[in-house]
């Protein structure tokens, strides 16, 4: 059973953000599709979808980052993961739940960072 450590949070919070950035990117692409009589909210409906698409796509890449980080030992992925995480939370900060668990997560990866590679 996993329970609040350093480790335990590097598995689970890329995993959080594969899964959490597939659905952003799944909305986004429903928000891109979305048609509408009026070519003005078309193209706004877009450029919305758009910006919700490429928000969670870089959710995603900092999720596999950082599980390749941890996998292959290599602090350099894992802390280009850490740094690319920010975005999506940043960019839905209304969203509270995501940002909570962004930065309750940050605490714990950083110590395991700090534990691993120093």
């Amino acid at each position: 059973m996993c329970i609040y450590t350093p480790d335990c949070c590097a598995i689970f919070y890329p995993i959080w953000c594969i899964c959490f950035g597939a659905v952003g990117m799944l909305l986004g692409i429903l928000m891109a599709t979305s048609h509408s009589p009026h070519s003005d909210v078309v193209s706004f409906a877009f450029s919305i979808g758009f910006a919700v698409l490429v928000i969670a796509l870089t959710y995603v890449i900092a999720g596999i980052l950082m599980m390749l980080g941890d996998r292959l030992n290599n602090k350099s992925l894992f802390k280009t993961g850490i740094i690319l995480s920010y975005i999506y939370p940043i960019m839905f900060a209304l969203a509270l739940y995501p940002i909570i668990v962004h930065l309750v997560a940050m605490v714990y990866l950083h110590s395991f960072k700090k534990n691993r590679w120093g």
